[in-house]
């Protein structure tokens, strides 16, 4: 071969050669963006599905019946004519003695240390 044939046949398998790699570069990149793509629609997907909870919240959140039940359980509210029950647990031993008035002023302020809410926060932290 001569040395004109052998340098285009060298510059021609270059030129293939790196045709090549760009065209696999490329197939890698769109490859990639594909897969990107699918994540942000999966995370779009999700988004739509949080916005339709929170509609569908608000819209029960508007509703008489959700209104009337924070009424009665976070303010304590009733109705007009209504009469609220206080069930109380009878099997507490108001007494530790077991006999009325037998306590002493010491078992009696510690009982009303017990009770009071302060006190049982510093026995949770101390």
């Amino acid at each position: 071969m001569s040395k004109l044939k052998q340098f285009k046949y060298i510059l021609l398998t270059a030129l293939f050669f790196a045709l090549s790699v760009g065209f696999i570069r490329s197939t890698f990149n769109i490859l990639k963006s594909k897969e990107r793509l699918d994540d942000v629609q999966k995370e779009v997907a999700g988004m739509i599905k949080q916005v339709e909870d929170l509609n569908s919240d608000i819209e029960y959140k508007k509703t008489d019946a959700y209104i009337e039940e924070k009424a009665r359980n976070d303010l304590n509210m009733i109705k007009p004519g209504e009469q609220v029950y206080v069930v109380v647990d009878s099997g507490k031993n108001v007494f530790s003695s077991g006999v009325l008035g037998t306590q002493d002023r010491s078992e009696k302020k510690e009982n009303s240390l017990k009770d009071a809410n302060w006190y049982a926060w510093y026995k949770l932290f101390f």
